[in-house]
This record gives C-alpha cells, sequence and structure tokens, in this order.
C-alpha cells in the first residue's frame, strides 16, 4: 500500500459458521510511534465498546450470534508498502438485531470528499446482516442511514480533532481530508473473501 503516510484502521468481526468480514478507513500521517497507535487503536475500538447511540447502531447491523471482534492499526510510512508498525485490540461486541438476511448483504458509508474526482472518494462496506429491509419497497429502514452515517462519522474522527480521515490514492499519491459520511436506504452486498460457510443441504432433480 505504497502512497503517502497514513494509518489505515480496520474493523473486524466473526460471523456464525465461520464466516469473517473487515471495514476500514485511513487518517492523515503515520503514527510516529508505538504507543501513538496504539492510543489511536483503543480511540476506535471504544466507539463499539462503550455504550451509546453509536454502539446501538454498529450492532443493530448484526444479530446476537455475529460480533465485531478486533480493531487494528496499521502506520505506513510515505512510500512504504509495508507497515512499519501494527497495533491491535481484541473486542467483544455482540450484534443485536433480530432480522436475519444473508451474510453477504452489506451497507455502504461513502467517504465524501471537497475534491470530485473517483481517486478522492472512499467506501466503507458495513456488514448489513441485521438491517431490516422492507418486502415492498426494497430499502431498508433500520438502523436508518442517517444513525449509521452518524456513528461511522464517531468512528473516523475518534482519534481526535488533530487526526483527520483522508482517502488514500496510491496512484495519485494522494491523502484527500474526507469531510462527511454519506449513507443511503439501498442495501448492497459484498463478496466474501474468506467464504466458510459451505452449504449442507441439496436439492437435485433429475431429467
Amino acid at each position: 500500500m505504497a502512497g503517502p503516510a497514513h494509518v489505515h484502521m480496520v474493523v473486524s468481526g466473526t460471523m456464525a459458521g465461520g464466516e469473517v468480514f473487515a471495514f476500514g478507513f485511513d487518517t492523515a500521517g503515520a503514527a510516529g510511534n508505538q504507543a501513538t497507535l496504539d492510543d489511536a487503536v483503543a480511540s476506535t475500538a471504544a466507539v463499539l465498546t462503550t455504550s451509546g447511540a453509536s454502539q446501538t447502531t454498529f450492532k443493530g447491523l448484526l444479530t446476537g450470534p455475529n460480533s465485531y471482534t478486533a480493531v487494528t492499526g496499521y502506520s505506513y510510512s510515505a512510500g512504504s508498502s509495508s507497515a512499519s508498525l501494527v497495533s491491535k485490540t481484541a473486542i467483544s461486541v455482540a450484534g443485536a438485531a433480530t432480522v436475519a438476511n444473508p451474510y453477504q448483504v452489506c451497507v455502504v458509508a461513502s467517504l465524501i470528499t471537497a475534491v470530485p474526482s473517483r481517486r478522492t472518494r472512499g467506501r466503507m462496506y458495513l456488514p448489513g446482516q441485521g438491517i431490516t429491509v422492507s418486502p415492498t419497497s426494497g430499502f431498508f429502514s433500520g438502523p436508518t442511514p442517517q444513525a449509521i452515517a452518524t456513528a461511522v462519522g464517531e468512528l473516523i474522527t475518534a482519534q481526535g480533532v488533530d487526526i483527520s480521515p483522508v482517502v488514500i490514492s496510491t496512484v495519485g499519491d494522494l491523502a484527500t481530508p474526507v469531510v462527511s459520511v454519506r449513507v443511503d436506504n439501498k442495501a448492497d452486498t459484498q463478496r466474501r473473501r474468506a467464504n466458510k460457510l459451505l452449504p449442507t443441504v441439496f436439492g437435485t432433480q433429475l431429467l
């Protein structure tokens, strides 16, 4: 991941059957030292582990058996494709939704910058396994798009006002500050990189 100096923060979790998920974002500048990166990871993790509106929203994206399990930070120096520092905090935050969608359902949070370009737009693919989707309209209503946008905004700014969330372009060698988070009410899908959920029942009809 060569490009400007930055920290890549990843929230990961597990689902029943061995399925996994992850989503992340970037902040401007390398961490500088291990203690600074540890603090950044701890601040990000606190949004998920501390009772409040944002935690409630994130828990509403998953059903009970599934959970957020870790926050990991990777610090990159300018021009480097290898992380110079890594910090990981284990967490255990179970979902609270009662709706169970397929694991591939997700919610897209778009990271908007002040520069209109494909290189300066970011996306976070949040799990949508627990969202409430209308059977008549196809749109989801819970958690609300505004609640999700607010929670994501808190997550990516949790490190403090001096640490700016950015969209990284390795091709353009750019780190463009994020000015807003946008979430709409259309559910999306994401193909998992590590799809460990295997079928247990088959149906076959001979012709």
